[in-house]
Parts: C-alpha cells; structure tokens; sequence
C-alpha cells in the first residue's frame, strides 16, 4: 500500500513539475522579442492558424481566435488578420474569420489564405502590416515568440512595433502546457539542425 502511495505521490509532483515548468515557458516566451516601438494607434492583430485537418475547427483554433479576439478588443485594433491556408483540410483562415463572427466579433477581418508554415505566415501577412504603429502576433506563446522572431529577421523595422497578445492567461490550457512547450522546443531545435552551415 505505502509502494503504491508514493509512486501515486510521486506522479503528482512530476505532472506538477510539468504543468509548472509549461506555465514557465509560456509566461516568458509570451514577453520575449517584443519591439521598443510600439505605439497607440493603428493597431494590427495576426492571429496564426495550427493545422486543422477536418472541415470544423479545431480546439487549438478556437483558443487563438478567442485571445484574438480579446487582444483586438483590448487595444481597439483595426482589423484582425487571420493566416493560414489548407494544408490538411478546410483553410484555416475561414476557419478562424468563421469562428470569429460566431463569437460576435464585427471588426474588421483580413484572410490570408495561402500560408502553409510559420515562416509563409509572417511573409505573406507583411503587406497587412505596413504602416501599423503596433502589431501583435497571436498563438500560444512559444509559437508566437518563433514568429516574433521571424518577423524581426525579415523585417526589424516592424519588428520594433511589436507589442504583447492577451495569449499567457494563468492556466489556460494547463495540461496542454508542457506538451505545446515540448513541440515547440523539438521545432525549434529541428529548425536550426536543418539551417545550412558555413
């Protein structure tokens, strides 16, 4: 009984540990690569799509647009800019816009189609983001750091303009946590395996 007792004990503070250091991860990545420039103003927010393989959209989706949502409201955006395109199914971007008026949202909205990675994301959002003084990048929060930081490789003019989502809220997704931390970290690392040396 007592074997049985602390190895129960002993999973709770390993998932404890996880949930903990994914809460970490996430709290930090949501404040990095942040620009210095940032402004009031014309405020533009791209939320990028996760893949969506079926014609409804998926959980993953519905929580991005959601804290798309909230950051436009929160910082009276101009228009929110849906990004993804079909590579497994229905295009994400009708997806997000779809589920975005469904949620009663009747700002303006930008769908931006033909995407199919993080990178294409950032590159075919860019003519979306000419001339906003601020400009906020939704995921969850690794995911949007990457982009951040792709943004800041192609273009560190816009870069400095951008500004924090509403994407980090303590224990959103709590158990989903470490595992989106994993993934990212595995991309991130595939990523610059895969970067030509020299």
């Amino acid at each position: 009984m007592r074997a049985i007792r602390r190895a129960a004990l002993g999973g709770v503070a390993v998932a404890a540990a996880l949930v903990a250091w994914g809460e970490g991860v996430n709290r930090l990545a949501a404040r990095r690569d942040l620009g210095d420039e940032a402004a009031a103003g014309r405020t533009v927010v791209v939320v990028l799509g996760f893949r969506n393989p079926g014609r409804v959209i998926n959980g993953v989706n519905r929580w991005r647009v959601r804290a798309g949502i909230a950051t436009a409201r929160r910082l009276d955006a101009e228009a929110i800019v849906f990004s993804g395109g079909s590579p497994a199914g229905r295009c994400e971007a009708d997806l997000m816009a779809d589920h975005a008026h469904v949620l009663g949202y009747r700002g303006a909205v930008v769908r931006e189609r033909a995407s199919r990675t993080t990178q294409e994301n950032i590159a075919f959002s860019l003519p979306h983001l000419e001339g906003a003084t601020r400009i906020v990048l939704v995921s969850n929060p690794p995911h949007a750091q990457r982009a951040r930081r792709d943004l800041r490789d192609r273009r560190p003019d816009l870069a400095a303009r951008l500004a924090p989502a509403v994407d980090a809220r303590p224990g959103a997704w709590i158990v989903l946590l470490p595992l989106a931390a994993l993934y990212e970290l595995a991309v991130r690392l595939w990523l610059r395996a895969s970067r030509p040396r020299g």
